[in-house]
């Protein structure tokens, strides 16, 4: 092999390992997706409130969107459960039996008895 053609070789062998590297600095210099951590969802939880000697245990409880509460009448007296935004209302619950509502939205939520004007609660909905 004479000398032009190893020169001719040695030059294309540089230009080749250039070129090359050229190309991998320009897959570096580009910005990779943000990778997607695991989002963890939260499940909903089922709160159960007692109505007893015409009063809510706990008469005020903190929850979260996606939540329900069971309002379980352990009295020996009817009772009903109305928000005063008028948001949910139950019908007459009987002594035994229940009223379920799931909160879907934040916010805070006063609600009583129609029998009983003293009987008042508040559920806190937080995101």
């Amino acid at each position: 092999m004479n000398s032009a053609t190893r020169l001719t070789l040695s030059c294309i062998l540089v230009l080749c390992t250039a070129a090359l590297a050229a190309d991998e600095s320009k897959g570096k210099d580009k910005e990779k997706p943000a990778e997607k951590s695991p989002t963890t969802k939260r499940t909903a939880k089922t709160h159960t409130l007692t109505i007893k000697n015409s009063k809510y245990s706990p008469a005020s409880l903190t929850i979260n969107v996606g939540d329900t509460i069971v309002w379980k009448n352990d009295d020996d007296r009817d009772h009903t459960v109305i928000a005063d935004d008028k948001s949910f209302k139950s019908d007459n619950i009987s002594s035994g039996d229940d009223y379920t509502f799931a909160f879907k939205k934040a916010g805070t939520f006063k609600y009583g008895c129609k029998y009983h004007p003293r009987e008042k609660g508040t559920i806190t909905v937080e995101k």
